[in-house]
């Protein structure tokens, strides 16, 4: 597996994983599915890879995308939105290399913090971010769509 920054031309395959992790995912509530999906229409992707070339972050095997993470650095604090695998790919071990790049990724950027926010109801993400020296910060109920979410962060320094 190799791990890149996305291209224009990878924005018809992100589409498609969003689709596929997004539908395969119990916790999201059926109607943050909908609005969530418009992000990750092919042309939005397109326009946000252009505008931010190092936004996406893509995971391949044989040149073909199998996966994506986020990563936006705003004054040393860096954010990652989201990280999702094709399922059909291993989705747990996709999305773990991909997440520990991010932390790399903005260790490298000269980030001192990488914060987030995940579905409570997801309970892999809150466990992996303690596993890697983060914390919970906060738990924010009926947060969007009536869904509790925990704010964490991992130091970087």
């Amino acid at each position: 597996m190799q791990i890149r920054a996305a291209s224009p031309t990878d924005a018809p395959r992100l589409m498609r994983i969003a689709r596929l992790a997004l539908g395969a995912h119990p916790a999201y509530a059926f109607e943050a599915k909908l609005v969530l999906l418009r992000q990750f229409l092919e042309p939005a992707l397109r326009e946000k890879i252009v505008v931010d070339p190092g936004y996406y972050i893509v995971a391949e095997v044989d040149e073909v995308p199998i996966g994506f993470t986020t990563l936006a650095l705003h004054g040393g604090v860096a954010r990652s939105d989201w990280t999702m695998a094709d399922p059909a790919a291993g989705a747990p071990r996709v999305g773990a290399r991909l997440f520990l790049h991010a932390i790399e990724e903005a260790r490298r950027r000269g980030a001192h913090k990488l914060w987030g926010e995940s579905l409570v109801d997801n309970p892999v993400v809150a466990r992996f971010v303690l596993r890697h020296g983060g914390r919970i910060v906060a738990r924010v109920e009926r947060y969007w769509f009536e869904q509790d979410y925990d704010l964490w962060e991992i130091p970087l320094r």
